[in-house]
C-alpha cells in the first residue's frame, strides 16, 4: 500500500497520505490517566491556596512533521524529481515521539502524520507515555468517493480522556493539495474546570501564491468558523485552535506583524494568538536558511504555525508561545521536520 501510495504522490505531484489504521493498544508501558488536565481553563481566576497545585499552565504543542512516506526507493524519486528530502523518517518518527513524550504536553497536534507505518511508530511512542490519540483525520472510504485520494495526516493526542471527538474534513483544497482530505479534529477534554475544546487543524497549503490558493485558504477560514459556531461551545469554557494555519504571523523573536492573510482569519474565527511569543523563540516556524528539509519549499520564511484562542470563550491571562529548535537527532541533515515545533505554556489563573 506504500508503495501503491508513493507512486500515486508522484504522479498527481501530491504529499503521501497512505490510508491506514492504528495499532491496538499495548499492554505495557505508562498506563493511561483517567484524571482531567490537572489546570484551570474557566473565567480568569485568582488561584485559590487551597489547590495551587491545579493552578499550573496547560501545555500545548503543535508541529507538521513532514511524515508522509516510508518506502526508501519513493523517497529517493521524491528527492529526484521532486527536490524532497524525507531525511531518515523513520529515524524521525522515533525521535520525535521521543521529544514529545519526554516534555510531558498535555496536548499535541500533529500534521502530516499520513504514512500507516510512521503513524504506528508515532503513536506507539505516545501510548507508551499515557496518551490518549485519535485516528488520523479523513480516512475511509466516504472521503475516497469524494476524490480525497489521501488522508489529512492530523492527529491529536491527550493526556487526559477524550469526551467527545469530531472529524471536519473541509472544502477541497485548490492546487496539489486537492487530493488530501485536510482539515481539523474536534476534541473535548475534561480539565480541573469543567471541559476544555481543541482544534487540531491544516489549512490550505499557499505554493504557488496563486489566487486560487488564496481563495481556498479563506473558504476554510470560513469553514472552521461555521464548524465552531455550530457546535455550541459554553462561553465559560476555552476554545483552543492549533496547527498548521499556512497563514503568516511573521518574525516571532520579539517583533510580529502577521501578514494580511493571518489578519484575515483572527477576524473570521474572533480569535487572538494565545499569548505573546518569547523573546527567545526562533523567528519563523518554516524557514529554508535555517533548515535543511524546508530548503527548495515556499514560502522562504514565515510563521505558519500558531495557537490561538477565540475570543467569545476564554483566553488565558498569561504565558507565552515560543517556536523550538528541536534539533536533537542523528538524522542526515540535522534536523526532525521542515517545520518546527509551536509550544504554548498557557495559564487562566492570576497569581
Amino acid at each position: 500500500m506504500k508503495e501503491f501510495s508513493a507512486l500515486l504522490a508522484l504522479l498527481f505531484g501530491v504529499s503521501i497520505f497512505a490510508v491506514a489504521g492504528s495499532p491496538l493498544p499495548d499492554a505495557s508501558g505508562k498506563r493511561q490517566s483517567m484524571e482531567s488536565i490537572p489546570v484551570y481553563t474557566s473565567a480568569p481566576t485568582t488561584c485559590p491556596l487551597s489547590v495551587s497545585d491545579q493552578c499550573l499552565p496547560l501545555k500545548l504543542l503543535t508541529w507538521n512533521v513532514n511524515l508522509m512516506t516510508s518506502y526508501d526507493f519513493f523517497e529517493f524519486l521524491m528527492w529526484w524529481f521532486g527536490s524532497q528530502d524525507m531525511n531518515d523518517p523513520e529515524m524521525r518518527a522515533r525521535e520525535i515521539a521521543h521529544y514529545m513524550s519526554k516534555r510531558d504536553y498535555h496536548i499535541v497536534a500533529l500534521q502530516e502524520l499520513g504514512d500507516q507505518y510512521l503513524r504506528d511508530v508515532v503513536n506507539e511512542g505516545m501510548r507508551q507515555a499515557g496518551y490518549y490519540m485519535t485516528p488520523v483525520l479523513g480516512e475511509g472510504w466516504e472521503w475516497l468517493l469524494y476524490g480525497r485520494l489521501f488522508n489529512g495526516g492530523v492527529v491529536i493526542y491527550s493526556k487526559a480522556p477524550i469526551l467527545e471527538m469530531r472529524e471536519f474534513v473541509f472544502p477541497m483544497p485548490a492546487g496539489n493539495q486537492g487530493w488530501c482530505a485536510v482539515g481539523a479534529w474536534y476534541i473535548k477534554v475534561p480539565t480541573h474546570s469543567g471541559n476544555l475544546h481543541v482544534f487540531g487543524l491544516h489549512l490550505q497549503t499557499v505554493q504557488t501564491d496563486s489566487e486560487d490558493e488564496y481563495k481556498g485558504l479563506i473558504r476554510h477560514y470560513d469553514y472552521l468558523g461555521e464548524i465552531k459556531n455550530k457546535l455550541n461551545i459554553p462561553s465559560h469554557e476555552a476554545v483552543i485552535y492549533m496547527g498548521d494555519f499556512n497563514s503568516d504571523a511573521g518574525r516571532k523573536d520579539g517583533e510580529s506583524k502577521g501578514g494580511e492573510y493571518f489578519q484575515i482569519m483572527l477576524e473570521t474565527l474572533f480569535s487572538r494568538q494565545a499569548a505573546d511569543f518569547t523573546n527567545t523563540s526562533l523567528p519563523y516556524s518554516f524557514d529554508i536558511h535555517s533548515n535543511g528539509m524546508a530548503k527548495g519549499k515556499g514560502p522562504h520564511q514565515g510563521t505558519l504555525d500558531n495557537i490561538l484562542c477565540d475570543r467569545r470563550n476564554v483566553c488565558p491571562v498569561s504565558g507565552y508561545l515560543r517556536i523550538l529548535q528541536a534539533n536533537q537527532t542523528n538524522t542526515r541533515l540535522g534536523v526532525l521536520s521542515d517545520h518546527y515545533p509551536v509550544e504554548g505554556i498557557l495559564y487562566f489563573t492570576k497569581e
